[in-house]
C-alpha cells in the first residue's frame, strides 16, 4: 500500500545513520525488504510518538514507538519479537526508514559538515586543492569548474553507479583539481566554490579528486546543489542545463471496464523522459535540461514514471481515496472516472454478537456482516474498505461507517463505563456475567435485529434452558376501554404463576428453577414491559382497564418483543394496526382541482389527518423540510370546512417571517377559503372580521399579547407551524397556545421530534393533556433514562418512539424517492449590504475604464493576467468584501449579505436534521466561516490545501452526525472524497467550470447516499456572478465533466465575453 503520512507535530528528525544503530544486520536487512516493498502504511507523527502499520507477509501489525532527541527508541511494538525479547524489531526499523525517508535532509547535514571544515580550515590556516579564494579576490587567477559526464549516463544512472569528471579551467585550458599547484590562488563564483566542497564530501577527502563516482541518489543529490549550472556531456556538442525550474507533473486517470482496474498514467509538462525518481528526489531530462519534479509520486504510484500502471481492484479504492487527493496541491489530477461508474453497495450490515468461552468465562465481540463478507466493528471503518464482488468488474461492497458506529457505541454502552475490554472484545467474568448477558443484553439485542451467536460451550448450557415469554390479554369493557391482563408462558406455551415471575423480577434472577425446569427471564425487558404497560392503565374499583387510544402502543410493544403474545377484539387489532401502519387508510374527501396537486405520500398525509380528526385525535405532522406540510395541512382544513355544521373559523399560529406565506398558500391551494391575517398596530379592528373568515393567521409573538381577544372563540382547528415555539413548557409563547380553544389541534415541524426528548411533553400537553402523563412521570420515564445512556437509554427511547408513532406522521425524502428528483439545483440569489454594493460599483467602475485602456494598448491576450485580476476582485467583493483588505483600505469591517443569507441557510438545514458541504474556492473566505461558525458554537470539520490530516476530517465528518459542517476548498475537496455523511451542498461562489461544481457536488450527491441531495449555488445579485452562470450555460458545451481543470471556460473567454461581465448592472 503507498504510504500516508499525517504530522500533529513535526518535531522528530530522524537520519539513517542513527537508524542503522537500532538494529542488527539481520533486522536491518528484513526491515529494509518490507519498506522497499511498500509495507509501511499509515505513518503517524504525535510529537515524539510514531505510530504506523507495517505489513510482512501479508500480517498487518500496528506498531508504535518513542523517538527521543538522542536518537534513542523506545520499541512499545506488540510483536512477539518485542514482547519476548524486548528487542527492536523490524516493524520499528521499516517505520523508522519511512519517518527517516520523510524527515532526513542530506543538504542539512552536508551543509553542517562543510560548515565544519571552513571552521576547522580557518582555525589551522590549511587551504584545499585546488585553493578557491572569492570572486575578484586581489591576486588571484579567475577559475570555474566543469562537470562531464559520460556518454551513458542515463544507463549508469539507472544502474546506481554513475562517474562525474571534475575539471578546473583557468584562461582557458582544463586541468585536473587534484593536479593544481597547492599555493595557486583560483577565483572561483559561490557556485563553483561550494560545488567543489560538496564533491570533496562526497569523496570523504579534503582534495576534490579528478573523478568521482556517485550512486544514483548521491547524483541526484549533487544536481540539486548544481542547480543553475551546466553539465557536460562527452561526444556532445552543446551542455545540458541543471535548472532549478521545478515540473508539473500530471496524472491521468481513467478505467478499464473489463477488468475493472484503474489505469494511471503520468505525463509532466514540459515533457520529458524521467531519468530518476525516489521518495526525495526526481528529475525530468528534456534533451536541452534536466529539471526537478515538483512532487514526488508517492511508492506505489512511480511506476508511472516509465509506463501506464495498473491498479488492481483491492487497491483501487485505496489509491483513488487515500493516495491521490493528498497530490492534489502539487499534482494535476486528471479523473476521467465518472463519481457513478462504479456500482456500489453502501452498507446494509447484519450485526452478530459473538460470545466464546465457558458460562464461567467468556468474550463478546460484535461483528458486522455484509452478505459472506465479515468486519470486526473495532476497526473504524475507512473509505478503502472495499470489497470486490466478483464477477462484477465495478461492483464493489462498502461498510457503513455511521451504521457500525452507532452500533459498536451501543453495543460498549450495553456492558457499561467498568466493563474490562481486551483487543475490541468485552471481557465477561463469572456465570453471574454470562447469564446476564444471555438473559438481558442479548435479548436486548434481538429486538434491534442483531443476532448473537454462542459457542458451543456457552450453547450446549442454553439448550437446556426455556426462555419465559409475556401474554397480553384484551378484553372489551366498552367501545371506547378494554380490560388488560397479563400472563406468562415458557417456549412450550407451558404458563408459570404470575407470582413466580413477578418475585423473580423483583429479586434480579435471570435464572430460576420452576417443577424441573429451568427458566431464563429477560429480567430488564419484562420490568420495562410491565412499565410501559403501566402507563397506560387506570385502575377501576381492581380492574386494570386501558382506553383505546393506546391501542397502537401496546401492539408496538409487543411486536418488539421476542415471542410476546397480544390477544384482543378483532376491532380492537384493526385500529392499532390503523394507528400504526397510516399507509392504507380511507381515503379522504379531498376536492378537486387540489387532489391533483397533491403527491401520493401528501394524499396518504391528508388521509392520515383525517382519520386522527374522526378518532377524536390530535397528531404532528413531522414530514422532512419541503415536501408540503402546508398543502397537507390546508387540505384538511378544506375538508373540515365543508362538512362543518355551522362552520368556525380555523386558527394558524406561525413565525413572523412565515405570515405571508401562509396567505400565499392559502390562496393558491383552497382559494375557496377566506383568511385573515391578524398583525399590525389596527389588530382590533381585525379581530372583530374573525368569525367572516375560514381561516385565521396570527404569530406566536402576537398570539401572546392578543391571547385575551381569543378567550371567548372555540375555533375548528388550531395549527401551530414550527413547534420549537412551545417547546420549553413555561414560556409565554407555550401559555398561549394552550390556552387557545379547539376542536383539533395540529403540530407542523420539519424538526424531528422524537430527537427533541427534553421538551417533547409540552407539545404533547398542547395537542392532547395528559396522553404523556404529567411533566414529572415523563421527566422519571423517559428524560432521565435517556440522559443515563446504554441500554436503559435505548429502551426509553424505543417505547417513546412508540408512543409517539401514532400521533405523528414524518416522511423524509429518502423514503418518497419515487416523488422526488434525486438531486434538487436551485440559484439563491443574495442581495448585497449597502456599503458592499458602493464598494463593487466603484470597483466595477475604475475597472471598466482602466482594462478598456490596457486591451487598446496591448490587446487582450497580452492583458489576460490583469483582466482576471480584476474579475477576481470582483468575485471576491461579492462574497465578502474582507477578502480585498490587502488591496482596498476600509473593507475588513464591513458585513456580506452573502454570509448573512449563508447562515440563515444553514440555520434552516440544521433545523431540518440536515448535514451540509461548503464549498469556496477561496481559502480566505473559508477561514471567515470558520470564525463565525466558531463564535456561534456550531461544530465543524475543515479541509483545504494545507490541511495534513485530511481524511481524518472526513472520517470525522462522516462519522459524527454532531458535526453539521464540512467547510471544503474547491481545489482540495472537490474530488476524490465520499462524503455521503451530508446531503445539503452550498457552492460559496460560483465557479468557471460548471464541471468542477458538479464533481465537488458529486462527494455527497453518490452511492451510498440515501437522501435527496440539495445543491444550493449562492449567487450575488446585478453582480458578475449572476454573468458567469450565464456564461456557464452560454459556453457548457466547451466543458467536459472528464477533465479535471477548472479553467477551461477562463481560457475561452473573449474580450466581448469579459466586457459583458464588466457592465455595470442596472439598478
Amino acid at each position: 500500500m503507498p504510504l500516508r503520512v499525517s504530522c500533529l507535530a513535526m518535531a522528530v528528525y530522524l537520519s539513517k545513520q542513527t537508524l542503522r544503530g537500532w538494529a542488527g544486520t539481520g533486522t536491518w536487512r528484513e526491515a529494509e525488504c518490507v519498506f522497499q516493498s511498500g509495507g509501511v502504511r499509515d505513518l503517524q507523527i504525535d510529537g515524539q510518538h510514531i505510530r504506523a502499520t507495517v505489513t510482512v507477509a501479508g500480517h498487518p501489525v500496528h506498531t508504535r514507538f518513542e523517538l527521543h532527541d538522542d536518537g534513542s527508541v523506545i520499541s512499545n511494538c506488540p510483536c512477539y519479537q518485542n514482547l519476548r525479547f524486548n528487542t527492536v524489531c523490524q516493524h520499528v526499523v521499516a517505520a523508522g526508514m519511512a519517518l527517516a525517508e520523510q524527515t532526513e535532509d542530506p543538504r542539512l547535514e552536508r551543509r553542517k559538515r562543510i560548515l565544519a571544515r571552513l571552521h576547522s580550515e580557518t582555525q589551522t590556516g590549511r587551504h584545499p586543492v585546488p585553493r578557491r579564494e572569492p570572486p575578484d579576490t586581489p591576486g588571484t587567477t579567475r577559475a570555474s569548474l566543469r562537470l562531464r559526464l559520460p556518454e551513458t549516463w542515463q544507463e549508469d544512472w539507472h544502474a546506481n553507479s554513475i562517474t562525474v569528471t571534475c575539471q578546473v579551467f583557468v584562461d582557458g585550458k582544463k586541468h585536473a583539481p587534484d593536479r593544481i599547484a597547492p599555493d595557486r590562488r583560483l577565483a572561483f563564483s559561490e557556485h563553483d566554490r561550494y560545488l567543489l566542497y560538496v564533491i570533496e564530501d562526497f569523496a570523504g577527502q579534503a582534495t576534490c579528486p579528478a573523478t568521482i563516482t556517485l550512486d544514483a541518489g548521491q547524483f541526484a543529490q549533487l544536481l540539486t546543489e548544481s542547480q543553475g549550472g551546466m553539465l557536460w556531456i562527452s561526444g556532445a556538442a552543446d551542455p545540458i542545463l541543471v535548472s532549478g525550474e521545478p515540473v508539473i507533473s500530471v496524472l491521468r486517470l481513467s478505467l478499464d471496464p473489463h477488468s475493472g482496474e484503474m489505469l494511471v498514467m503520468h505525463h509532466p509538462e514540459p515533457d520529458g523522459d524521467i531519468v530518476y525518481a525516489t521518495a526525495r528526489h526526481g528529475w525530468l531530462y528534456t534533451g536541452q535540461a534536466l529539471h526537478p519534479l515538483e512532487a514526488i509520486l508517492p511508492f506505489g504510484l512511480r511506476a508511472a514514471y516509465h509506463a501506464i500502471l495498473r491498479i488492481e481492484r483491492p487497491r483501487l479504492f485505496y489509491t483513488l481515496y487515500r493516495v491521490i487527493p493528498p497530490l492534489e496541491d502539487h499534482v494535476v489530477i486528471e479523473n476521467t472516472i465518472p463519481s457513478d461508474r462504479f456500482a456500489i453497495q453502501t452498507g446494509s450490515p447484519a450485526f452478530d454478537i459473538h460470545i466464546q468461552g465457558t458460562s464461567e468465562k467468556a468474550t463478546a465481540a460484535l461483528l458486522a456482516n455484509y452478505g459472506t463478507i465479515r468486519f470486526d466493528t473495532a476497526t473504524a471503518p475507512a473509505p478503502e474498505d472495499v470489497v470486490p464482488i466478483p464477477d462484477q468488474p465495478l461492483g464493489y461492497l462498502t461498510r457503513h461507517a455511521q451504521a457500525e458506529t452507532e452500533a459498536r457505541a451501543r453495543f460498549l454502552a450495553a456492558f457499561g463505563e467498568d466493563r474490562i475490554e481486551d483487543d475490541g472484545k468485552i471481557i465477561l467474568n463469572g456465570s453471574a456475567a454470562v447469564i446476564h448477558v444471555m438473559a438481558d443484553i442479548a435479548p436486548a439485542f434481538e429486538k434491534l435485529g442483531w443476532h448473537t451467536r454462542f459457542g458451543e460451550g456457552i450453547a450446549s448450557f442454553t439448550q437446556q434452558a426455556l426462555w419465559v415469554h409475556p401474554c397480553i390479554t384484551i378484553n372489551r369493557l366498552d367501545a371506547d376501554t378494554g380490560r388488560l391482563d397479563l400472563q406468562y408462558a415458557d417456549e412450550h406455551e407451558v404458563q408459570v404463576h404470575p407470582d413466580t415471575i413477578e418475585s423473580a423480577i423483583r429479586t434480579g434472577q435471570a435464572m430460576i428453577n420452576d417443577k424441573e425446569r429451568t427458566l431464563l427471564l429477560d429480567v430488564t425487558g419484562l420490568n420495562a414491559l410491565a412499565a410501559a404497560l403501566a402507563e397506560c392503565v387506570e385502575q377501576r374499583d381492581g380492574v386494570s382497564c386501558v382506553p383505546r387510544i393506546h391501542a397502537g402502543f401496546i401492539q408496538g410493544i409487543v411486536t418488539g418483543y421476542p415471542g410476546a403474545r397480544l390477544y384482543a377484539p378483532e376491532d380492537w387489532i384493526d385500529h392499532a394496526r390503523a394507528q400504526q401502519d397510516k399507509t392504507d387508510l380511507p381515503a379522504a374527501p379531498v376536492p378537486e382541482p387540489l387532489a391533483q396537486r397533491l403527491r401520493p405520500y401528501q394524499r396518504e398525509g391528508v388521509n392520515w389527518l383525517c382519520f386522527l380528526d374522526h378518532a377524536g385525535y390530535c397528531g404532528i405532522l413531522a414530514d422532512e423540510m419541503g415536501l408540503g406540510k402546508t398543502v397537507q395541512a390546508l387540505a384538511w382544513l378544506d375538508i373540515r370546512r365543508r362538512a362543518a355544521t355551522p362552520p368556525s373559523p380555523a386558527i394558524v399560529v406561525c413565525p413572523t417571517s412565515l405570515l405571508q406565506n401562509w396567505a400565499r398558500e392559502v390562496e393558491r391551494f383552497v382559494p375557496g377559503l377566506s383568511c385573515i391575517i391578524i398583525t399590525g398596530s389596527d389588530r382590533q379592528r381585525l379581530h372583530e372580521r374573525i368569525s367572516h373568515h375560514d381561516v385565521i393567521i396570527t404569530s406566536y409573538a402576537l398570539l401572546r399579547r392578543d391571547i385575551t381577544r381569543y378567550d371567548a372563540i372555540t375555533f375548528s382547528a388550531i395549527i401551530l407551524d414550527e413547534a420549537q415555539h412551545i417547546k420549553n413548557r413555561s414560556t409565554q409563547n407555550a401559555v398561549a397556545a394552550k390556552r387557545l380553544k379547539g376542536q383539533r389541534r395540529l403540530v407542523l415541524t420539519g424538526t424531528p421530534i422524537e430527537n427533541s426528548v427534553n421538551d417533547l411533553w409540552s407539545i404533547m400537553d398542547f395537542l392532547m393533556p395528559g396522553y404523556m402523563g404529567t411533566s414529572t412521570s415523563f421527566r422519571i420515564r423517559f428524560e432521565q433514562p435517556i440522559a443515563a445512556g446504554s441500554l436503559n437509554a435505548e429502551r426509553a427511547l424505543r417505547r417513546l418512539r412508540l408512543k409517539m408513532h401514532p400521533f405523528m406522521l414524518r416522511r423524509l425524502k429518502s423514503e418518497v424517492a419515487a416523488d422526488l428528483p434525486e438531486k434538487v439545483t436551485r440559484i439563491a440569489d443574495c442581495p448585497m449590504l449597502p456599503a458592499q454594493r458602493r464598494l463593487y460599483r466603484q470597483l466595477l467602475a475604475r475597472y471598466n475604464e482602466n482594462l478598456s485602456t490596457l486591451v487598446d494598448e496591448k490587446g487582450f491576450e497580452r492583458s489576460r493576467f490583469s483582466v482576471f485580476s480584476a474579475l477576481l476582485r470582483l468575485r471576491q467583493c461579492c462574497c465578502h468584501p474582507a477578502l480585498l483588505r490587502k488591496a482596498e483600505e476600509d473593507t475588513s469591517e464591513m458585513g456580506s449579505g452573502k454570509m448573512d443569507l449563508f447562515f440563515e441557510l444553514l440555520d434552516e438545514a440544521m433545523d431540518g436534521g440536515h448535514r451540509v458541504l461548503v464549498f469556496s474556492q477561496f481559502v480566505q473566505m473559508l477561514h471567515i466561516l470558520r470564525d463565525a461558525l466558531r463564535k456561534r458554537d456550531i461544530p465543524f470539520a475543515y479541509l483545504d490545501g494545507a490541511t495534513r490530516d485530511r481524511m481524518a476530517q472526513v472520517d470525522a465528518f462522516n462519522n459524527n452526525p454532531a458535526i453539521p459542517v464540512f467547510l471544503v476548498s474547491l481545489k482540495a475537496g472537490g474530488s476524490g472524497l465520499n462524503l455521503t455523511g451530508a446531503n445539503v451542498v452550498i457552492h460559496y461562489d460560483p465557479w468557471w467550470n460548471p464541471a468542477v461544481e458538479d464533481q465537488a457536488t458529486d462527494r455527497t450527491h453518490r452511492i451510498g447516499q440515501l437522501r435527496t441531495v440539495y445543491n444550493i449555488k449562492l449567487v450575488t445579485e446585478n453582480s458578475i456572478e449572476q454573468k458567469v452562470i450565464a456564461l456557464q450555460q452560454r459556453k457548457r458545451e466547451l466543458i467536459s465533466a472528464t477533465i479535471g481543470t477548472p479553467t477551461t471556460i477562463e481560457q475561452s473567454l473573449t474580450w466581448e465575453d469579459v466586457s459583458e461581465l464588466l457592465r455595470l448592472p442596472d439598478e
